[in-house]
Order: C-alpha cells, then structure tokens, then sequence
C-alpha cells in the first residue's frame, strides 16, 4: 500500500480499458476504478470492474483511507526511527568524549 499513487474511480485512465473497450459494455464504465501504484516516474495501473457502482464507490474510498493510514503510518515511523538515531548519535557521542577526556 505504500507504493500506491492514486485510485481513480473511472475507466478513461486504463490502458486495459481502452485495449478491451469494445469488451466492457457503456453502463459498466460507472463500476470500473484505476490504482495507479509504483514508483514516482514509473506508474503501473491496477485496473479493476465490480459488479455494482456502489461497490466500486466503496473500494475507491476504502482503497484511499487505507492508502493514507499506511502513509501517515510510515510517516510517523520514519519520524521515530530519526529521533531514535539522533539520540543514539548523541549517546555514542557523549561516551566518547566522556572517554577522551578521563583519558587525559
């Protein structure tokens, strides 16, 4: 979840959709959505049909709060894991120089 970029509830963005378009009839494009995943510049698309345009409406606004508690989730992480290196810098620091100078 953390490589997720967007999810777009619409068929236009789909490569697959446009290949396989005379397969997908007009009233299903209301249920089609896009994940759109990957690194920043390399994109892939996740793209996916459901049975009914309020389960597509569902999965898109699921899909996303999860996309955003995984972010802030990391976010929060990777601001402990900093705090924790800070600190134990400052630690490794602090002996040292307490060595150093009973040393002398």
């Amino acid at each position: 979840m953390q490589s997720v970029f967007q999810i777009r509830p619409s068929c236009r963005e789909s490569r697959d959709f446009a290949k396989w378009s005379e397969d997908v009839p007009q009233e299903a494009r209301s249920r089609c959505f896009v994940v759109l995943h990957g690194p920043e510049f390399n994109l892939k698309t996740l793209s996916c049909l459901t049975l009914y345009a309020d389960d597509c409406a569902a999965w898109c606004q699921g899909l996303k709060y999860l996309a955003e508690d995984v972010r802030r989730a990391s976010n929060r992480l990777h601001q402990v894991r900093v705090s924790l290196d800070i600190q134990l810098y400052l630690l490794v620091s602090f002996v040292s120089f307490s060595k150093s100078s009973f040393l002398r």
